[in-house]
């Protein structure tokens, strides 16, 4: 099973985060719930990566956390990064085709 990524910061509460959390666990079936970054008040993910993230805008900021991430050894070799705009609104039953023709750190590096 494969982990999902979150990247968020200690201030970003929203009820659409917590809409995708429920869609999340009630519809895709995965390993782990990683939030990266910071940790909203009041939500508990199943592994936190707190890290001061860095950047001249909210691009530079995500990449950074990015640049983390791929570093932590628990972490599932593939991932889905999620953010609060996404929705899960069905069981997902088939498996995910990835389009990618390098890996997730080699992209970064660009």
């Amino acid at each position: 099973m494969r982990d999902i990524v979150y990247i968020l910061k200690d201030d970003m509460m929203t009820e659409e985060l917590r809409y995708s959390l429920r869609s999340v666990e009630k519809n895709f079936p995965h390993r782990f719930v990683w939030f990266v970054g910071g940790q909203p008040k009041g939500l508990k993910p199943d592994r936190l990566l707190r890290h001061p993230q860095f950047g001249a805008n909210k691009w530079l900021k995500i990449k950074s956390s990015m640049l983390e991430v791929v570093k932590q050894e628990e972490l599932s070799d593939e991932f889905f990064l999620f953010n609060d705009d996404l929705l899960v609104t069905r069981h997902f039953e088939k498996e995910f085709v990835n389009f990618t023709d390098r890996t997730l750190s080699e992209r970064i590096k660009d």
